[in-house]
């Protein structure tokens, strides 16, 4: 470095620039490195200066007032004494103009703001070792360019102009880099805040202390980085218990592990923590015995509220550094939001302890605020670094400075010249116009204003803001600045919207009173029982109190006697007179708030409606009347006792079957009682065994007969009595001489026997009976075919014989009688032949063996479409279709069903018929046949399977109805059952299941 300042001794920079603070910044360095610096603070300044001394080189600004940079920099290159001179102009670069105004202007580099000092202090090395050289280079001519639509004429030298593009390209590599850079660092900060987004939306709708971190832990996995995290309550002041944690590594999970101070909970407990610490190594990982899956660092996380630190969370992660310092000052505005949702977890137990702490933290506030401007002079060192804006301006409203907070939370570049912004320009009109009517004058009058107001941001967004504004005033009492001190207060009209809404939405009434006794306010809850729409209405029709809602006026001086006694009020009962006159009964539970809105509110309290409960409970004593009444009319004798066996109650029959002293069992000594028992049964000793079995098995139930030494014969009912909880809480015991009832059964057993053998008798005889009836139906059936045959066979032969006679009115009325005859004859027929099926299907033995319905149904389509081949048909069987039965009467269900399917669809278009299966709500097999015939009437079903019953005419369709009762008969001895379903001219689906019992 000496050698560097020995070396520039003798090189002179003037510098033009506007900025007070940048020109000392940049002389300063300039200095460092042995340069001899002047300073101008405007382009006519640096030429007057120009005029009196030539520097060895120029660095200048571009906006400047009287003379900007172009200006200045195109007067040093047409001034033949001063155009060797190398100038470098410091620019944004955000106009590809400046290029062309740079070469217009003969400049010689540009370098870029904020400039970086490595690369400034080269380009100054650079321009100083060629100086001599582009004195030796001759003028080129100029060159004519077009860019943005406009021409431009550059008169520059080339090595001028590689110089300028040459620095040019590098601003832009630079740009480049920073850019790539910038990109990946909004990456991350892009899934950090999505992270931090998702924990403040859980928060929304967590309601318990527990959803509440678990769901901040959740949602906190989700940030780069983080693989655990676990949240440490405070308990008293120096406690702590570990309220929730998520994937801890197994070392972390051993007992005892996680108790104990650390780093980070010492610090809290000592007040260091009050910003979010990025742990370079966490002491409790570090120490930990097992396995800590490389987790070494986490960051931590204070849960604040106003002044109130609740607790901390960590974040573990394997890396140093988990986030950057913008993301720790997010992070610190998570932990008051989790803190936020635990309040407001708590808020439905703890209401009025709520309420003090929110008072007690808003004065602490206050305290602190007030603590905050007296100690203001000291804090001056850190107010860059504090989240929230500060900013101070001149009386008349021009701004002088901001923080780093108030630039960022404006939309303003750091650097910024402010001396064009006013504090009333960075408000929306309503706060501006309150700030400058209400909060400047009382700042000045009073010295300090305090209120809510708003920030507008740069691209229109408006801040909600806690401002406060301070006059400081000289010795003579005037006014020389203003400041002002603002912070976001977004969070917390989201919180005090929430706990409102928490307020608006609880269930119990709540409403705090005045030192005057009026109810200055109350829930939603409160109007609804009461009975009135709103809390409003309330006020308007309740107005005495007393007189109006108690309906006992003395009760309302007891409560607020108790409450002015002791503080507070819990369970206070009595009743309250709702709108309509009904009464209800209420529990009030109040605590005295002396402290809360300046003493305007002398308590808070919450009323229960427990009408319900009231009635429940006189329920229960009513019911407890019936149950004692119950037991001294029972005819058992009754005794309970407790889960210890002791004697609870007992009744009159108790102390009469046992023939007891009442004196022996109104001492409730179970011993005594259980000994004078166990004298008079037969088996003292099994009756003692089962007694204590009982008592070790609670749960057991126990039913027996008990022989007593004097014939008596006692039945004896134990079971436990267990709550609705589970728990046990005794056993009743149940007792009945049933002496009586034992000799009666031994008589019903005697008569039973010889009743059983009359039956067995009786259903011999029906079953022969039944038998002779099957053979004379079928041999009545059998036999009325023979004449039957023989009619027809003649009437046939006669028939022939007539058509072979003359044709005659005679013969004509013959045939028709003839053909009448035959018809008959043939509709006899096929009666028998179904009376006959249906006496084979009644009486034939079941073979029970598998059957494929699906084979059966196509063989019998199949051979009807034989029949009738020109019929249109779609025929549709589903395949697979097995069943367990008799396959000879299966044949005969389908083949009957299916007849009867293509029979009826006989007029349709084409006839449509399909077989398959669905499976029934309990999980069994129907099986169904389905067709588009000619349907029947659903309010004749129940005639569908009876015998010789036909819902069409035989002039519509024939048939003899007796295929459906055979059906019905070969599905029932299958221990299945069938059914129709038909609306008429549309078709009809006959379903049947199929069981396992055969009969």
């Amino acid at each position: 470095m000496k050698a560097k300042q020995k070396t520039n001794s003798k090189v002179e920079i003037l510098i033009a620039e506007d900025s007070p603070t940048q020109a000392v910044q940049l002389a300063h360095l300039l200095e460092q490195h042995g340069y001899l610096v002047t300073v101008a603070v405007n382009g006519r300044k640096a030429l007057d200066l120009l005029a009196q001394r030539k520097p060895t080189l120029v660095i200048s600004d571009i906006v400047m007032p009287e003379l900007d940079g172009y200006g200045l920099c195109k007067a040093i290159k047409t001034d033949k004494s001063l155009k060797d001179i190398p100038v470098i102009l410091v620019t944004t670069l955000s106009d590809p103009q400046d290029v062309i105004r740079g070469l217009e202007c003969g400049a010689d580099t540009f370098i870029r703001k904020p400039y970086d000092e490595r690369y400034l202090l080269s380009r100054i090395d650079y321009l100083l070792m060629n100086v001599e050289l582009r004195k030796n280079q001759n003028m080129q001519m100029g060159v004519e360019i077009n860019l943005g639509g406009q021409r431009h004429f550059i008169s520059s030298e080339r090595q001028q102009i590689l110089d300028l593009l040459i620095s040019t390209y590098e601003q832009a590599v630079q740009i480049n880099n920073e850019l790539k850079q910038r990109e990946k660092e909004l990456a991350h900060s892009n899934q950090v805040l999505t992270g931090l987004y998702h924990i403040a939306d859980g928060l929304n709708h967590a309601t318990s202390e527990q959803q509440v971190l678990e769901m901040a832990l959740e949602r906190a996995l989700e940030l780069p980085g983080i693989q655990a995290g676990w949240v440490s309550l405070r308990e008293g002041e120096s406690g702590f218990r570990l309220a929730a944690a998520r994937n801890l590594p197994p070392a972390l999970e051993a007992p005892g592990a996680m108790e104990g101070l650390c780093p980070c909970r010492s610090r809290l407990i000592s007040g260091e923590l009050d910003h979010v610490t990025n742990i370079l190594e966490c002491e409790r990982l570090s120490k930990a015995k097992g396995d800590t899956r490389g987790l070494c660092y986490h960051a931590s996380i204070p849960l604040w509220i106003g002044d109130r630190i609740l607790g901390v969370m960590n974040l573990v992660g394997p890396e140093k550094g988990l986030f950057n310092e913008d993301e720790l000052k997010v992070l610190y505005s998570v932990g008051n939001q989790v803190a936020v949702a635990l309040e407001r977890a708590h808020l439905h137990e703890h209401l009025e302890v709520l309420v003090q702490e929110r008072t007690a933290a808003l004065e602490a506030e206050i305290v602190e605020r007030k603590r905050i401007e007296k100690e203001q002079a000291r804090l001056v060192a850190i107010i860059e670094a504090t989240p929230d804006m500060v900013a101070t301006g001149d009386p008349n409203g021009h701004v002088l400075y901001y923080n780093r907070a108030g630039l960022r939370m404006l939309g303003f570049e750091p650097g910024m010249d402010l001396s064009t912004v006013r504090f009333l320009d960075t408000h929306p009109d309503w706060a501006a116009k309150l700030v400058m009517e209400e909060g400047i004058p009382h700042a000045i009058e009073h010295g300090t204003w305090s209120g809510e107001t708003a920030l507008l941001r740069r691209d229109g967004c408006e801040i909600p803001i806690s401002q406060v504004i301070i006059a400081h005033k000289g010795p003579d009492g005037s006014v020389e600045y203003l400041s002002t001190i603002a912070r976001d207060i977004t969070l917390q009209n989201e919180a005090e919207i929430r706990y409102r809404s928490v307020f608006e939405s609880v269930v119990e009434g709540i409403f705090m009173v005045n030192p005057e006794g009026r109810v200055v306010s109350g829930n939603p809850a409160l109007a609804r029982m009461l009975g009135y729409a709103s809390f409003d209405d309330l006020v308007v029709g309740a107005r005495k109190v007393a007189q109006d809602i108690y309906v006992e006026p003395g009760s309302r001086g007891r409560f607020r006697e108790t409450l002015e006694a002791n503080g507070v009020v819990e369970k206070f009962e009595t009743h309250w007179r709702r709108k309509d006159g009904s009464i209800i009964w209420v529990s009030l539970s109040a605590r005295m708030t002396p402290g809360l809105m300046g003493g305007n509110i002398h308590h808070v309290g919450i009323a229960e409606d427990i009408t319900e409960r009231k009635q429940a409970e006189e329920e229960i004593k009513y019911k407890n009347m019936i149950l004692q009444t119950q037991q001294e009319t029972s005819l058992d004798a009754i005794l309970v006792v407790d889960e210890d066996e002791k004697i609870i109650s007992f009744n009159q029959q108790f102390i009469d079957l046992w023939r007891l002293s009442p004196q022996l069992v109104s001492a409730h000594l179970d011993a005594p009682v259980i000994q004078s028992v166990a004298e008079q049964v037969e088996n003292s000793e099994a009756f003692f065994a089962r007694v204590q079995y009982l008592h070790e098995h609670r749960d057991d139930k126990s039913r027996e007969e008990i022989p007593l030494k004097d014939g008596r014969v006692i039945d004896r009912y134990s079971a436990p009595v267990t709550g609705a909880d589970g728990q046990h809480y005794g056993r009743v015991w149940y007792f009945r001489d049933i002496t009586e009832r034992k000799l009666a059964h031994e008589e019903i057993l005697h008569f039973n026997a010889e009743l059983e053998e009359r039956v067995q008798q009786r259903t011999e005889q029906l079953e022969f009976a039944n038998k002779q009836m099957e053979s004379f139906s079928y041999s009545v059936s059998h036999d009325l075919r023979s004449p039957l045959n023989a009619i027809d066979g003649f009437s046939s032969l006669l028939q022939k014989t007539v058509l072979m006679m003359e044709s005659g009115p005679l013969t004509e009325r013959s045939a028709h009688y003839l053909a009448r005859i035959r018809a008959g004859v043939s509709q006899m027929g096929e009666l028998i032949e179904g009376m006959l099926s249906l006496s084979l299907a009644s009486r034939a033995s079941l073979l029970w063996e598998p059957v494929d319905l699906s084979a059966l149904a196509n063989s019998l389509l199949g051979r009807y479409h034989e029949r009738e081949p020109a019929r249109a048909a779609l025929l549709q069987v589903e395949a697979g279709l097995l069943a367990q039965g008799d396959s000879r009467l299966l044949k005969q269900v389908l083949d009957n069903l299916l007849g009867n399917a293509w029979k009826f669809s006989a007029g349709q278009v084409r006839t449509e018929i399909a077989v398959g299966h669905e499976t029934g709500s309990t999980g069994e097999t129907i099986y169904f046949v389905r067709d588009n015939g000619a349907g029947f009437d659903m309010a004749y079903a129940d005639k569908l399977f009876g015998t010789f019953q036909r819902l069409h005419t035989q002039g519509e369709f024939a048939g003899t109805g007796i295929g459906l009762a055979t059906v019905r008969r070969i599905i029932e001895r299958h221990g299945g059952k069938i059914w129709g379903e038909s609306t008429p001219g549309h078709g009809a689906t006959f379903y049947f299941t199929l069981g396992t019992a055969m009969l």
